[in-house]
């Protein structure tokens, strides 16, 4: 990750509607910049008092800029990764484990030259890989919802915003091998896919 930054030190005014949507939920969460043209934005694991968004959302892509209602959106499901997160640090931190250990048994059982045991742990390492990255989709989505029923984005802002992201990534997706980028999405991604994301959404019915 590159240094990150207070908005104001590349220029960059956080609406006051952002603001007031932070202050609502915790008035010491702060808004850090990361210095990349790429979109990525997250509430850091080992830090619940920050959220990262990147340059990129303050950029022009090819005639696609993000609003004050995009940012708006973007910020409310990362709030929604800090708000519900204990439940997902517990349930990584466990895979994270499980996941190192199966690691070392495998170059363990290299070194020994087992190649029952190699294939053994390879299982159980891709069957971890396989968990993680279904908590973290299913953590995704629940932010996605937070961002909807409780941090009161719309529907219509959401789907705005995501389709404005998935066309941006697609311009940019530069992957040359699509067999092996089609499994990642399909089984490794630690995101639903977009599409996905915004159905989901659109089903949900303020209450």
């Amino acid at each position: 990750m590159n240094k990150l930054k207070d908005p104001i030190e590349y220029g960059i005014v956080i609406p006051k509607e952002v603001n007031n949507l932070i202050n609502k939920f915790d008035s010491t969460i702060k808004i850090k910049i990361e210095d990349t043209s790429k979109l990525l934005a997250q509430a850091p694991i080992h830090n619940s008092k920050i959220i990262v968004l990147s340059r990129g959302f303050f950029n022009e892509h090819k005639n696609i800029k993000f609003i004050t209602n995009d940012i708006l959106v973007i910020v409310a499901h990362e709030l929604g990764h800090i708000v519900l997160k204990s439940h997902f640090v517990k349930l990584f931190w466990i895979s994270f484990i499980c996941i190192a250990i199966s690691s070392i048994c495998i170059i363990i059982s290299l070194l020994c030259l087992s190649m029952k045991d190699f294939f053994y742990n390879s299982f159980s390492l891709m069957l971890f890989l396989l968990y993680l990255g279904y908590i973290s989709r299913n953590e995704e989505i629940r932010a996605d919802k937070f961002a909807i029923l409780k941090a009161n984005v719309s529907i219509e802002e959401f789907t705005q915003c995501f389709s404005k992201i998935e066309t941006v990534l697609e311009k940019e997706d530069n992957r040359k091998n699509i067999f092996i980028s089609s499994i990642n999405k399909t089984f490794f991604n630690f995101h639903p896919e977009i599409k996905q994301r915004i159905l989901t959404v659109q089903s949900l019915t303020k209450k």
